[in-house]
């Protein structure tokens, strides 16, 4: 019986945490096969997005670098340099206008990369900034030569807000996210030699409401039921919402049975747990 409550039950916590909205996603298919080798303003087709190099005609942004480098469709953003040369860095920038949030707001940013072969640098990273005056707040080093070339790292829940809070900084009508890569040879292929390809890039709104209850676990039976035809199960609630509950339904099924509720009668505080 207690592993029919735990699939019950853990379906309900799953559902009940949070909501969370996606406030933008780029995964760069509605560009073409353009490549860029000089600083540009609004990329053909991602008009959000900015180029930036430090050796014109060397730095380069492809958006469709060939067969593997992209993780979703066809299109992706790769950035090394060519011809071979000195170190060089290449930024991709994503302007936005984020005035309707604060960071009182849960935003998170997820992104995916693949390393082609770069040594780890200084600017393999993101970056971030409450508006295109401020300084730049470093939020994930990339450390490529960590990873496995031609292969997707899929990074999530970066706490923006938490990033932009912390350096005394908030979000406005000039907000900026910033990818680097930087070294001194070209991406032939997925894994050779040099470069960094972006997708599927997406920012998250985490959404609390004022009434959000879940059951998080159950704490007996510990290893299923005992030989009693009757025998209690415990099980604890935890307030995920803004307001304090002082009554709430929890339902359950016995062995394929009809749902059963009981009515819950208490004082939970947001962010507290009851056992019942």
């Amino acid at each position: 019986m207690k592993k029919l409550f735990t699939l019950l039950f853990a379906a309900l916590f799953a559902n009940q945490v949070f909501a969370q909205t996606t406030i933008f996603f780029e995964d760069f298919e509605v560009t073409g096969a353009e490549v860029y080798t000089v600083n540009t303003t609004g990329l053909t087709g991602a008009p959000e997005w900015d180029y930036e190099n430090t050796l014109t005609g060397q730095g380069r942004l492809r958006m469709n670098a060939g067969a593997g480098f992209s993780k979703s469709g066809t299109q992706a953003a790769t950035m090394d340099r060519d011809p071979s040369g000195t170190t060089q860095i290449n930024y991709l920038i994503l302007n936005l206008d984020m005035s309707a949030y604060t960071t009182a707001d849960s935003i998170r940013l997820n992104f995916s990369y693949m390393d082609h072969g770069d040594e780890t640098s200084a600017n393999d990273a993101v970056w971030v900034r409450g508006n295109n005056a401020a300084t730049w707040i470093n939020i994930y080093n990339l450390l490529p030569v960590t990873t496995t070339n031609g292969v997707y790292n899929d990074i999530t829940g970066l706490d923006i807000s938490a990033a932009l809070a912390g350096a005394g900084q908030n979000y406005s009508a000039t907000f900026q996210l910033r990818f680097g890569q930087e070294d001194n040879f070209p991406a032939n292929t997925p894994t050779d030699t040099d470069g960094i390809t972006f997708d599927d890039i997406e920012l998250l709104l985490s959404q609390t409401f004022a009434n959000d209850a879940g059951i998080t676990q159950i704490t007996s039976p510990v290893s299923g039921c005992g030989s009693a035809v009757y025998e209690d199960v415990t099980v604890v609630i935890r307030n995920f919402g803004l307001d304090t509950i002082f009554t709430l339904d929890a339902s359950y099924t016995v062995n394929g049975g009809a749902p059963v509720t009981e009515n819950v009668s208490t004082t939970i505080l947001p962010g507290n747990n009851f056992t019942y």
